[in-house]
């Protein structure tokens, strides 16, 4: 009885055991959990303390540099910020910029002074804003007492002519010019022509757009916005005009250590050393035709007689020229493609060696021609180019030919 018992009493004993076993490890177990918890949350809230730190890092990084760039804008616009333009500024370059409260006022949309049809950029400013007073959405007066008389007739004379200047906001570049304008412009009936590259060397470079006769040239200097009105054929050929014009001038420095033509020829013109003159007689009127050559290009320059003039030097037109002028080249177009046409000819009524004159001029097939009468001999004469290479010097000859 006694020994049962006992085997009895030591069973539970080891039962007993294997209860206080399993509840040691649950201990343990229970324990290691808690234990991971918190060494889970010091990491999370290490990892939360980062990123505040971080975020207001970057917060006020870019805060300071916001307010940097607002700065600089006013100090090179001119424009004096209010304190809450400053603050609005600030938050808008941050992360913040949620807190800036949004004005339900409607923008108004301006022209830009002095180029009438044309919106302004969005943000720019006027350069000259200080010194006039807007009147409306389109027109302008000179500000008194803010300039010198001569100042002022300055601007007045620059703004009447049609030109413009205007600063970009810093936000934008010329890029978002082009884009803005191709899209805006057309709302005002203007037509996109070409965007010349600064590679360009037979044009200037910049936008340029057509309405109706009007021509509009947009371009940039110094990070300034520019605009130009120019001629609707100015504004096809980029301004081509511009860069012969200024390559005549140089034409005309380097005429003064070149030489005469000979007294034979009938006209007087002095040349530079670029070109070769070669006189040849008119077999029918005995007047000598003249041929320019460069030496470098191979390409001509003519003046040649056509026939006489029947009139009085006094009643002169430029309806008879034209009418001269048409009977050539109307032959000439005869000898050449069928894309060259009398129609695609510019005619401009000038005065050449102190008498009247018409020029004939196709830029896109590169054809010029001047017809005048000289005085001396009452003779027509046309002065003919076609090329590609000196057009330049067919305008010096326009200013510097003499009887």
């Amino acid at each position: 009885m006694s020994f049962f018992k006992l085997k009895t009493k030591s069973r539970e004993v080891r039962v007993d055991g294997r209860i206080d076993l399993r509840s040691a490890q649950m201990k343990r177990s229970i324990f290691a959990q808690e234990r991971v918890k918190k060494v889970m949350a010091g990491r999370v809230a290490r990892f939360v303390k980062t990123v505040v730190v971080v975020f207001v890092c970057i917060v006020i990084g870019v805060g300071v540099f916001g307010f940097i760039g607002i700065l600089a804008y006013s100090l090179k616009s001119g424009k004096e910020l209010s304190l809450s333009d400053r603050v609005n500024g600030f938050l808008s370059s941050t992360p913040l910029k949620f807190l800036v409260k949004n004005s339900d006022t409607k923008i108004e949309i301006l022209e830009v002074v002095g180029v009438s049809s044309v919106v302004e950029f969005p943000e720019s400013s006027f350069v000259f804003e200080n010194y006039i007073t807007r009147i409306g959405a389109t027109s302008f007066a000179i500000k008194a007492d803010t300039l010198s008389a001569g100042d002022s007739q300055s601007l007045y004379d620059f703004l009447t002519s049609g030109q413009s200047v205007y600063r970009l906001p810093l936000s934008a570049g010329w890029v978002d010019v082009q884009e803005y304008y191709k899209k805006e412009l057309v709302k005002s009936g203007w037509q996109f022509q070409a965007s010349v590259a600064i590679t360009d060397t037979e044009k200037i470079p910049g936008e340029y757009y057509t309405k109706d006769e009007k021509g509009l040239h947009i371009y940039s200097v110094a990070d300034d916005l520019w605009f130009e009105t120019v001629t609707k054929v100015q504004a096809e050929q980029g301004l081509h005009d511009k860069i012969v014009a200024y390559k005549a001038k140089q034409e005309l420095v380097a005429a003064a250590s070149g030489q005469d033509l000979p007294n034979d020829a009938v006209w007087k013109l002095r040349y530079s050393r670029d070109w070769s003159v070669e006189l040849q007689k008119n077999t029918i009127y005995g007047e000598n035709n003249v041929y320019f050559t460069h030496d470098t290009s191979k390409e001509r320059v003519v003046i040649s007689v056509l026939k006489r003039y029947p009139g009085v030097l006094a009643d002169l037109t430029y309806k008879g020229l034209e009418a001269v002028g048409v009977e050539y080249i109307s032959t000439w177009l005869t000898t050449q493609q069928t894309s060259v046409t009398l129609q695609g000819f510019t005619r401009k009524e000038l005065i050449v060696a102190d008498g009247k004159a018409l020029e004939f001029s196709d830029v896109k097939n590169r054809a010029y021609f001047l017809f005048l009468v000289n005085k001396k001999n009452k003779l027509y004469y046309v002065v003919q180019y076609f090329g590609k290479e000196n057009p330049e010097f067919f305008e010096y000859i326009k200013d510097n030919l003499k009887n």
